[in-house]
């Protein structure tokens, strides 16, 4: 028998190196586009339908490698006829000969999924294990979907993650109005943020994403958590970075010197001889986690003075005159 060739990636509008995760979200973007419930058009039905069955046989590992098996030169609509054996060729790639468990009606009812003459003459009745229909009974159940899980962005300051606090923000959703139809709005949260919210942290509002469709559950939203640049800090996972000046004789000398945290001032010691970019570490002073507390991390900067008073110039003169210290003759420096 001659029928028409159905291209199911391009129904899906995936390509055929698509991954699962791929045609899944392909899949449920083009069925919330198209059911009865929420599109009125009337061509919606049949390529409800289509969709349903293109994806009957792309999330089935075993389905569509033997799909793929007939090549990718088709293109939709053209006269099909299964090659020879192809029965065979099913039967013991796919099940072992076993049939039972998927099951198609020929009527034209809706929610019996009465799926094309190209996808019976590849498949044939009783293979599978379709989602429409109740186990093993071939009668067809209400179709219904969870809405999508939705992302976006949220942008908080150091403070509100290091210390926590609710934060009040608005965003649009989409809700089904009572007519069915979906409509965008703006809707007003009052959201915790944890203390110890890290950059990259995703805060689960459930139930506040995409409806379902046909009465099914709504999908979960996910903010994604961006800290703020900040005057003083860089973040580092739960670690913080800040950088300090030191003059060059505290440098040389050594020196005590306040260091910023989240929590105020700390003192900390700077030995003698210390490094231009030498970094100290301040256990326990990062933000707080579940597993600990992240470090706060102290970079060296050595401060030059620019403009010097004669008396000033006097002593660094007289220094360099005294001092045996030759940095380009230590080890590891050029020896110019």
């Amino acid at each position: 028998m001659s029928v028409k060739y159905q291209d199911y990636y391009q129904i899906l509008g995936v390509s055929r190196e698509a991954t699962q995760k791929e045609i899944q979200a392909a899949f449920r973007k083009a069925a919330r586009k198209y059911h009865p419930d929420v599109n009125k058009s009337p061509e919606a039905e049949e390529k409800f339908k289509m969709i349903n069955e293109a994806y009957e046989v792309l999330k089935d590992p075993e389905k569509r490698k033997l799909y793929d098996q007939l090549g990718s030169n088709w293109k939709a609509g053209q006269d099909f006829k299964t090659p020879p054996g192809w029965e065979y060729t099913y039967n013991k790639a796919g099940t072992g000969g076993r049939t039972g468990g998927f099951y198609y009606t020929t009527g034209s009812d809706f929610g019996g999924f009465d799926f094309s003459d190209f996808f019976k003459e590849i498949f044939g009745g009783g293979m599978g294990g379709f989602e429409g229909f109740s186990s093993g009974t071939g009668q067809a159940r209400s179709w219904s979907q969870k809405g999508e899980d939705r992302e976006t962005d949220l942008t908080i300051t150091l403070e509100e993650a290091y210390h926590g606090t609710t934060k009040s923000i608005q965003l649009q959703v989409i809700e089904e109005q009572p007519d069915g139809q979906l409509k965008r709005s703006l809707k007003h949260y009052d959201l915790k943020i944890p203390k110890g919210t890290l950059d990259g942290n995703r805060i689960r509002l459930k139930g506040q994403g995409n409806p379902g469709i046909g009465g099914g559950p709504p999908g979960d939203l996910y903010l994604k958590v961006h800290i703020a640049p900040h005057k003083i800090f860089k973040v580092d996972g739960a670690d913080l970075i800040t950088e300090i000046k030191l003059t060059p004789w505290e440098a040389i000398l050594g020196a005590k010197v306040d260091i910023p945290t989240m929590d105020g001032k700390v003192q900390m010691n700077i030995p003698a001889g210390t490094q231009g970019d030498q970094r100290f570490r301040l256990r326990g002073k990062g933000i707080p986690k579940k597993s600990g507390t992240g470090d706060l991390y102290v970079v060296v900067k050595i401060a030059i003075p620019k403009n010097l008073t004669p008396q000033e110039k006097e002593l660094v003169e007289r220094l360099a005159q005294l001092s045996s210290f030759q940095p380009r003759n230590e080890q590891g420096g050029s020896g110019i």
